[in-house]
């Protein structure tokens, strides 16, 4: 749907319901936006080079947290992060919000 038809919709919407919660509700139905929580562990591959491992991904951000805290204990770096976008394209923010980093990590998560 193109960003015209979705306005043309709006408008009509609005007028038929006259209300922001039907837009907003509206608006839910086409774009459905979420934040996921992702923890990436890493153990040390071959020459000192880092070997991503299974990333899994939790239901809150205290959540992953925890499990990036107990991952710590036996990983040579742990990272939990969040990010938000649209799941059906599947086009989430570039820079993820990181919620906890240890050890060693890539560059991509070096920054704070």
């Amino acid at each position: 749907m193109s960003a015209s038809h979705i306005a043309v919709v709006v408008r009509a919407t609005a007028t038929s319901k006259g209300s922001a919660e039907s837009i907003i509700s509206f608006l839910g139905a086409i774009m459905a936006i979420e934040t996921i929580y992702v923890v990436q562990s890493f153990k040390a591959g071959a020459r000192g080079s880092l070997k991503a491992e299974q990333a899994t991904q939790s239901k809150s951000a205290e959540m992953a947290v925890r499990t990036a805290e107990r991952l710590a204990e036996h990983k040579v770096g742990v990272v939990a992060f969040s990010t938000t976008g649209d799941a059906e394209a599947g086009e989430y923010d570039e820079e993820p919000k990181i919620l906890f980093k240890f050890g060693r990590l890539p560059a991509q998560f070096s920054g704070d």
